[in-house]
């Protein structure tokens, strides 16, 4: 089978996101020129014109799962790769790399290969393909990071009218149930930097840093600062938001900036 008749590319996605598009289009298109396979974007109502993405057009919102049940069916390959709109690709992919991982899903008939280490296997990895096995009691044996899924596979676990954050929690107890394996890369083999780049409704640090790096504009909303930055990396709570403050604080001093509760509006 040749590799553009394997797999084939699902941006999770509605209107709401819409500004989101033209940077996850950017990223493709700099960052991963030779992608060899077919990209449909889930939309709920536009069909946005970028040039090498199809839009599927669903219309209208009907829940997370249910979106992606319906985008499936627009699928023909025994594999998919699982992106989100915010996941703006900020390095060269390697497509052998990627091509490889397939392969090794194929030999081990895994129904799930997570191809970035957030997080990484909780089993040793190979040395050679740098995947590792996810327990079936492992927290994040599936996840929503970008990940190769075996379309059956995913099918299965789906379930309508659940959210994302339902499937999260669900989905890894029903895989755990299915004979198929779960795999995850330790090496980063699609780079989107600290991940999403809007959180809670705001663009987070990393989707400011990336449109000022691209030199991109950002469209408006609202924007998380850097206390929000560091809460986040210590789980979002209001303990990791205490342990912030200080850290933030001494950032400050450190840099001489005055006026650092500008960072808490």
């Amino acid at each position: 089978m040749e590799i553009k008749d394997q797999c084939t590319v699902i941006v999770s996605s509605w209107d709401g996101f819409a500004d989101c598009w033209p940077f996850f289009d950017h990223g493709l298109k700099k960052y991963w020129p030779d992608c060899p396979w077919r990209v449909l974007l889930m939309t709920t109502g536009s069909v946005p014109q970028f040039e090498g993405i199809e839009a599927v057009n669903l219309q209208e919102d009907r829940g997370w799962a249910t979106n992606l049940k319906r985008t499936l069916e627009h699928v023909s390959t025994p594999y998919v790769l699982y992106l989100q709109e915010d996941y703006w690709i900020e390095k060269q992919v390697d497509t052998t790399a990627l091509a490889n991982v397939l392969a090794e899903m194929r030999k081990q008939n895994a129904g799930y290969a997570r191809i970035v280490p957030v997080p990484p296997p909780d089993q040793k990895a190979d040395a050679e393909t740098g995947l590792g096995a996810c327990s079936a009691g492992n927290r994040y044996r599936v996840c929503l990071q970008a990940a190769f899924w075996k379309k059956d596979f995913l099918e299965k676990l789906l379930f309508e009218g659940e959210s994302g954050w339902d499937f999260e929690y669900k989905g890894r107890e029903r895989s755990a149930a299915l004979p198929e394996p779960s795999l995850a890369s330790v090496r980063d083999l699609l780079p989107y930097g600290a991940g999403t780049a809007v959180r809670k409704g705001r663009w987070t640090m990393s989707a400011i840093r990336y449109a000022g790096r691209e030199n991109m504009p950002l469209p408006y909303r609202k924007r998380e600062n850097i206390l929000d930055e560091l809460c986040s990396k210590m789980g979002g709570s209001l303990a990791g938001k205490l342990l912030a403050f200080p850290l933030l604080r001494l950032m400050q001093c450190l840099r001489g900036d005055r006026k650092w509760r500008n960072y808490f509006k």
